[in-house]
């Protein structure tokens, strides 16, 4: 299982750095340190390696939401912080040159793992922002829904303008305002009092 994690975590650096098409057997076996004959024994080629990725990818998102919910040791509007940059992070993988060559090799590959992770994504953010209702953290005057796509639309903002050339503004350090700025409108008092303040510094998009 060790090995097989390690090659998906090496195809996966591959694939999204170069995309499906340019990324060849040899390069991934030579990037997960196993020879190119161990991958043909346990794989099919390089789209059965990509499938399986992907689905090892989606899993490792789906486990970090889920212990991030079941964590008895952080707040809950720390785990919130959290799930939006990790939100963050996988909403990257949208953009990356991988996304672009999905569509080419098969549209199929291009909707149905994005759209997975785009939902499950706004489930988990729904998830704990319903806790946080409950638990008076967080305001009730709007909807769910429309407060998790106030979220979302704000990473899609941040993402669009990834080769951001403004002296003075970087886009870790935008991205860490927009959070505080949104959680600050989104809780109540007494979540606002609750906030990370540590954690918004240390981490921004891509971290």
């Amino acid at each position: 299982m060790e090995k097989h994690q390690n090659i998906y975590q090496s195809a996966m650096e591959l694939f999204l750095q170069f995309g499906l098409q340019k990324v060849n057997v040899q390069e991934i076996a030579d990037a997960a340190g196993v020879s190119k004959k161990t991958l043909y024994n346990h794989f099919d080629g390089k789209e059965d390696i990509f499938f399986r990725t992907i689905e090892w990818h989606i899993k490792e998102m789906l486990k970090f939401y889920n212990d991030l919910l079941a964590d008895q040791d952080i707040t809950l509007t720390e785990k919130l912080v959290r799930a939006i940059q990790y939100g963050a992070n996988e909403f990257s993988f949208k953009q990356s040159q991988l996304s672009s060559d999905m569509s080419r090799f098969n549209p199929y590959l291009k909707e149905k793992p994005l759209n997975y992770i785009r939902r499950n994504i706004r489930k988990a953010i729904a998830g704990l922002i319903d806790i946080a209702k409950e638990e008076g953290l967080c305001r009730t005057d709007y909807s769910t829904d429309k407060l998790v796509y106030v979220i979302l639309t704000m990473i899609n903002g941040l993402l669009s303008w990834e080769d951001l050339d403004e002296p003075g503004i970087r886009i870790p350090e935008l991205f860490q305002a927009s959070i505080t700025l949104i959680l600050d409108s989104l809780l109540t008092d007494q979540g606002r009092a609750m906030l990370p303040m540590e954690e918004l510094t240390q981490h921004g998009l891509g971290q």
